[in-house]
């Protein structure tokens, strides 16, 4: 009886541990045929309110730069490039992003509650040529789910979070940043 009672609470502690995350996936890949727009991107900037997550600036810049150009719809000049080429085609690009999270506990009994944490970054976007000015947001949303038995949780790794949250959030900008600039 004692073995049973002993076999049942192990598969309750390691059986019960686990997390479910919903990505979001957003394609922008081939979005034009030829490129429509001239991108300078000028300064980068992160509001990380976030306890878990650090984000840096060059992580951000080399993902939406890599978004941009994988939407077809975009040519990248580098910032400190003396030979850029500045007409009405081509747009300076500030960027702000913004990274929080929230997070939920609900206990189900005794011995399990149940973690929800919902990863946000939210792009807002500036980008001007000559007088014409264009202002865009996008927003993506990570949600994981956890839960963690008589104390028990499996560690979280998240690397692949952050990669998937700037990455959606960039493929969503550049999708608006096509519509506004077409």
């Amino acid at each position: 009886m004692k073995s049973l009672i002993f076999i049942s609470l192990m598969a309750l502690l390691f059986g019960g541990c686990s997390s479910k995350i919903q990505r979001p996936y957003i394609d922008n890949y081939s979005l034009c045929s030829q490129t429509i727009s001239n991108i300078i991107i000028d300064k980068v900037t992160i509001d990380n309110k976030s306890k878990s997550l650090y984000v840096t600036t060059n992580e951000i810049k080399a993902i939406f730069e890599n978004s941009l150009i994988q939407s077809g719809c975009f040519y990248i000049y580098q910032a400190d490039d003396n030979n850029k080429l500045l007409d009405n085609n081509t747009y300076i690009l500030n960027l702000q992003a913004t990274v929080y999270q929230e997070n939920e506990t609900t206990k189900e009994n005794l011995i399990k509650e149940e973690n929800q944490e919902k990863l946000i970054m939210v792009f807002n976007i500036t980008a001007h040529s000559g007088e014409k000015t264009v202002v865009l947001s996008s927003k993506s949303e990570l949600f994981s789910t956890s839960s963690k038995i008589l104390g028990f949780e499996t560690s979280k790794e998240y690397l692949d979070d952050k990669n998937a949250l700037i990455q959606s959030a960039s493929k969503q900008a550049s999708i608006v940043l096509h519509e506004k600039l077409k």
